[in-house]
């Protein structure tokens, strides 16, 4: 999933993924949205002080790109944990708090948000279950793509060895610089940490790629892009390269979800 796969379409950019091919899915981009600096231009994000009217055009937009209805793109409250929640009536509010999403059913999608952390699109073609999951640095300490796996083993009985994954864009270990001590934290926790990560350089993508293989998923069924959203802030938002806490200054945030090919027939 590299820069050849990124897709223009309705004034949207996204990139997307082969091993996903039997869904409708999205890494989108920053690219097609009302949203003014810092915020330009398609930011999804109610959170980060931009305009909630812009914001709400913004997923409008990309619900009629890709066909899906109001209460049926479910975005929760990301709090860089390891939380995982299972879809299976009733629809969980906005403000319910996790960083993965799981489901069977046939009538939404799901999504997560991203600047810099990692989106991870999940799709079980045996059982027919999607999932999206997103992971920071802490997420991915707490090793957010493994109880991920183990979450749709657990609920719907998943070989992990049929699980198809892919790692969307997000910093890589080029821009990714971390403090000595954050380095330590993950050699002390993840024993393979020392050949994800090079000196003070993270590598989160790799290590999300690393855990998902340790619990259990060929590696022909990983696909991870190359493409760093730090590199790229011309197409992504990038926290890291755009922020500035101290000034008060946020970005936005840029939206990945998945939704199974039966929500697409239903649309024909």
């Amino acid at each position: 999933m590299d820069n050849d796969r990124i897709i223009n379409k309705d004034g949207l950019t996204f990139a997307t993924s082969p091993l996903l091919g039997d869904t409708s899915h999205a890494f989108l981009g920053r690219t097609g949205g009302v949203s003014r600096a810092p915020f330009t231009s398609l930011n999804t994000g109610m959170h980060v002080g931009d305009n909630p009217g812009d914001v709400a055009k913004n997923r409008r937009r990309i619900r009629e790109c890709f066909g899906v209805e109001d209460r049926n793109l479910i975005i929760v409250t990301q709090v860089h944990g390891t939380e995982v929640i299972n879809i299976e009536k009733e629809l969980p509010p906005e403000t319910a708090e996790a960083d993965a999403i799981i489901t069977a059913r046939s009538d939404i999608a799901v999504a997560v948000q991203t600047a810099d952390c990692v989106p991870i699109l999940f799709f079980d073609p045996d059982k027919n279950i999607i999932c999206a999951a997103h992971a920071g640095w802490r997420g991915t300490l707490g090793n957010i793509a493994g109880k991920t796996v183990t979450a749709m083993k657990k609920n719907y009985g998943s070989d992990p060895a049929k699980i198809r994954a892919a790692i969307g864009p997000s910093i890589g270990p080029c821009c990714y610089e971390v403090s000595t001590e954050l380095i330590g934290r993950f050699h002390d926790t993840l024993n393979h940490a020392g050949q994800a990560s090079k000196e003070r350089h993270l590598d989160l993508p790799g290590i999300n790629k690393v855990q998902l293989e340790e619990a259990g998923l060929a590696c022909s069924n990983i696909d991870q892009t190359s493409i760093c959203t730090a590199c790229r802030s011309d197409l992504f938002f990038s926290h890291r390269y755009e922020a500035d806490e101290t000034r008060g200054i946020n970005t936005g945030r840029q939206l990945s979800f998945i939704m199974k090919p039966e929500l697409l027939r239903k649309k024909r």
